[in-house]
């Protein structure tokens, strides 16, 4: 005998509102025709793929405003020898506590830190060399009522934030997107800065839950962790002339001749491998 489910949508054993929102829904499945007597005859029926899964959205087909709806528990009981009773219990999402060992799905920013770090730097705020003299004196020997001009050097501080974002991927090869993505600058504006700004500096991931085999292939769904830092300079490194003489960068350098950026880092579209790191709870 085939299995058959049957949800009774018409009757809702429970239902919790507050300030006018559903917040919590209890709903009773029936599966008929499960082929066991044994003791397994209520994990056969929760097995069934056609019974809503964990964090299903509850559908509003009946008219009910009820999409944040979500499946947190199933309680299963055995009432004939081929027959279980599914009770359906659903929450609604903005009150499930999260847990970011196991997040709902979607990719969210868990964390973002700031810190100064200490930079050197021959270029002012607006990219034009600094550049410094010297008026020597009438008696030095070398060069007397001289003036000598060489490119400057200095050292600063600037905030540098890391931003980590978390979430589920269902994937067959979670170093595949490790490898697409660690070690790489952003290829277009990512979470509001230019292009080659933030670096990938770091990935890992977990098993979260099993997922199902497909064409003897299993889709598991992995915890991913990626962090990112933010460079408002870029990523690549910058080439400066120095004087074999002074030790120092002589005065008018002409940008992308006497000093430029390399095009050095490998880059990749964030977000087209992670998702919005908007998405989410």
């Amino acid at each position: 005998m085939a299995v058959t489910i049957h949800i009774d949508r018409m009757s809702t054993l429970e239902t919790r509102e507050r300030m006018g929102s559903l917040r919590r829904l209890v709903r009773e499945a029936i599966v008929s025709g499960v082929d066991t007597d044994n003791w397994d005859l209520v994990t056969q029926a929760l097995d069934e793929s056609e019974l809503p899964q964990y964090k299903d959205h509850l559908t509003d087909d009946e008219g009910l405003n009820a999409f944040d709806l979500v499946l947190v528990e199933r309680n299963a009981t055995a009432i004939d020898k081929d027959k279980v009773r599914v009770e359906l219990i659903y929450e609604n999402w903005t009150d499930i506590e999260e847990d970011l060992d196991d997040p709902r799905g979607g990719f969210v920013t868990g964390e973002v830190r700031s810190n100064i770090q200490q930079k050197t730097s021959n270029l002012d705020r607006f990219g034009t060399q600094v550049v410094v003299a010297h008026i020597y004196p009438a008696e030095d020997p070398n060069h007397p009522s001289e003036t000598l001009a060489q490119g400057g050097e200095f050292q600063y501080y600037e905030a540098q934030r890391t931003i980590f974002i978390r979430g589920i991927k269902q994937t067959r090869t979670p170093w595949l997107i490790a490898n697409a993505i660690m070690g790489r600058v952003n290829s277009i504006p990512f979470s509001g800065e230019p292009a080659t700004t933030w670096l990938c500096t770091g990935c890992t991931w977990k098993i979260s839950w099993p997922g199902k085999s497909v064409g003897g292939y299993r889709q598991n769904h992995y915890l991913m962790n990626f962090e990112f830092q933010h460079n408002p300079d870029t990523w690549n490194p910058t080439v400066v002339f120095i004087d074999d003489v002074t030790g120092k960068p002589p005065i008018n350098l002409v940008q992308g001749v006497g000093y430029y950026q390399v095009d050095k880092m490998p880059q990749a579209d964030f977000e087209a491998i992670i998702g919005s790191p908007l998405q989410g709870g």
